[in-house]
């Protein structure tokens, strides 16, 4: 059995240095949903929280990003996005030489 090694991203602009086409293979699944944002920093992240919590965010942004990795490289991940009325989980795995996208939740937030 393949040993996975978890790695766990909280600062989006980290996550897309390494993961960028799986993330905008995720965003052109979800439409209109997300779209990632590269040149996301502690400020904006400020902001965007700030209005999250205020209930004026209605775009989802990123809140963190979990990955899988094997001795060959990169196995899934879950990309956790949030906005003041939304948690949306999307998974990407590969399989072969192809990303297939799901998404695992999809709830509102009070």
């Amino acid at each position: 059995m393949a040993e996975h090694r978890k790695r766990f991203y909280t600062r989006e602009e980290d996550f897309l240095d390494e993961y960028e086409s799986t993330a905008y293979t995720a965003a052109k699944f979800l439409g209109e949903d997300w779209y990632p944002n590269p040149s996301c920093d502690e400020s904006l992240r400020k902001q965007t929280e700030h209005l999250r919590e205020k209930g004026k965010l209605k775009q989802l942004v990123f809140d963190c990003a979990f990955v899988d990795e094997d001795g060959h490289g990169f196995v899934s991940v879950q990309i956790h996005l949030k906005s003041s009325a939304r948690r949306v989980i999307v998974g990407v795995r590969r399989v072969g030489n192809m990303l297939v996208v799901e998404k695992i939740g999809d709830e509102e937030t009070p």
